[in-house]
């Protein structure tokens, strides 16, 4: 008897809660993106780079989610390193391409603006504005776009001064970020 109620309430739960395959097919997932900074600091100019950010990318709203794990970026620099690799939290970028949706079939490159908000520890945040290309990839049997955006980011509203430096430019990180996208499947 227990048995029968069992398949009845998972037969019931199909019936409510259609097949999660369905409401995947609108989102785009990826543990693969790739995002780098050129920064300077103290006069000196290095880059920040890693190909393990975390994308969630809703194909009809075109809102998108970034989470990056600081110990997954590499400078190259050892001590800025090691800094990264101690780091105990996660930065998420929310925001949207304001392209209204995700076209993954045949289409001209499309220029966007993209706004968001920088999720850091300590309850920070940080509005982002940027710009963006979606191209589409011709050919491709899983692969439809090459999405790409840029955006300036303040280290000074994060209340990272160099201790020394001759301008305001050694505040600021330039963070690009790249990501193949894979065709919505109906």
């Amino acid at each position: 008897m227990k048995i029968k109620k069992l398949y009845f309430v998972l037969f019931a739960l199909l019936l409510v809660f259609p097949s999660s395959r369905l409401q995947a097919q609108s989102i785009f997932k990826s543990k693969r993106g790739t995002l780098s900074g050129d920064a300077t600091y103290l006069g000196y100019s290095f880059t920040a780079h890693t190909k393990a950010v975390e994308v969630s990318l809703d194909y009809e709203t075109s809102e998108i989610i970034l989470v990056l794990s600081p110990k997954a970026l590499h400078t190259g620099i050892d001590s800025i390193d090691q800094l990264l690799k101690h780091s105990d939290y996660l930065w998420a970028l929310r925001g949207n391409l304001n392209l209204g949706s995700i076209n993954t079939t045949t289409h001209a490159p499309q220029n966007f603006q993209m706004t968001g908000v920088l999720e850091l520890p300590k309850n920070q945040k940080l509005n982002v504005k940027g710009t963006g290309r979606l191209e589409h990839i011709g050919g491709g049997e899983e692969m439809a776009c090459e999405l790409a955006f840029y955006f300036d980011l303040d280290l000074g509203s994060l209340g990272i001064f160099p201790s020394a430096g001759p301008s305001e430019v050694e505040n600021l990180v330039k963070v690009q970020f790249f990501e193949t996208v894979l065709k919505k499947v109906n």
